[in-house]
């Protein structure tokens, strides 16, 4: 019979899904502002290079918070 670490640690985030996160959300932000008329000028690779930093910096940001952390959501009573 396993214990209840171990029957946890199939539910603990490994942090990956920051990369996911923040890769949506900064596609989400490039996109925006591609709408509007004074970016439109400014192309999606120069865009992705004046965000690159602040991608780094948040990807390592949720990757910290999620990393380790359980979701009770995610958690069954399947005992």
């Amino acid at each position: 019979m396993l214990n209840l670490r171990d029957r946890l640690t199939t539910y603990a985030s490994d942090g990956r899904t920051a990369y996911k996160i923040v890769g949506a959300l900064f596609d989400n932000i490039i996109s925006r502002l591609r709408r509007d008329p004074r970016f439109r000028a400014v192309s999606v690779f120069d865009l992705e290079l004046l965000l690159a930093d602040a991608r780094v910096n948040a990807e390592r940001q949720v990757m910290h918070e999620l990393k380790d952390r359980i979701h009770l959501d995610d958690i069954r009573d399947d005992a």
